[in-house]
């Protein structure tokens, strides 16, 4: 009798192993395997065409409503107002959310002045912002802003002004921050 060389013991052992893989017929049934939805993606850098919004010259702040401001292109004969604010359905990719809508206190027939008003807003929207995103605001990666009446819109007779949420980084919000936690 011959002695088995270490080669042919090599293989006659892998295709003994490959042939009982094989026949094994595993389908997987006894592991098992969980993968979590993913997340949905709260920041984007796309932006949405002109066409997926509502243009608008003067907003009107309103809880819920997602918006980017932009300036518009004028044509070479245009004068116009460059500056506007773009109402999106909050699925797309937007740079601000409107979390509260507050009245100026004490509006009087004289515009306050623009550090008045900023003021104002900088010592009263904090108050709502937890409640609507759902974590406070010291902790969250989000940055409050504030949309306030003109000087023009108050003389028409605006008297409040807009408290919004936006991306600290710049990026694009998607989907609604309210309660998101973020």
């Amino acid at each position: 009798m011959r002695p088995l060389r270490t080669e042919t013991l090599a293989v006659g052992l892998l295709a003994a192993l490959l042939a009982v893989a094989s026949c094994r017929g595993d389908d997987g049934a006894g592991v098992a395997t969980t993968t979590a939805p993913p997340a949905p993606e709260t920041t984007t850098t796309t932006e949405p065409p002109l066409e997926a919004g509502e243009q608008v010259f003067v907003y009107q702040p309103s809880v819920g409503d997602c918006f980017d401001r932009r300036k518009l292109e004028p044509g070479p004969e245009e004068r116009g107002q460059t500056d506007i604010v773009l109402l999106l359905d909050c699925g797309l990719p937007h740079q601000n959310e409107t979390f509260a809508v507050l009245d100026v206190p004490g509006a009087g027939r004289d515009f306050p002045g623009e550090e008045a008003l900023q003021d104002f807003a900088r010592a009263n929207c904090v108050a709502d912002f937890e409640a609507f995103v759902g974590t406070p605001y010291v902790v969250s990666a989000l940055e409050i802003g504030y949309y306030l009446p003109t000087e023009t819109a108050w003389g028409a007779g605006a008297r409040t002004l807009g408290c919004y949420v936006y991306d600290l980084d710049g990026a694009k919000l998607v989907g609604t921050m309210r309660a998101s936690g973020r």
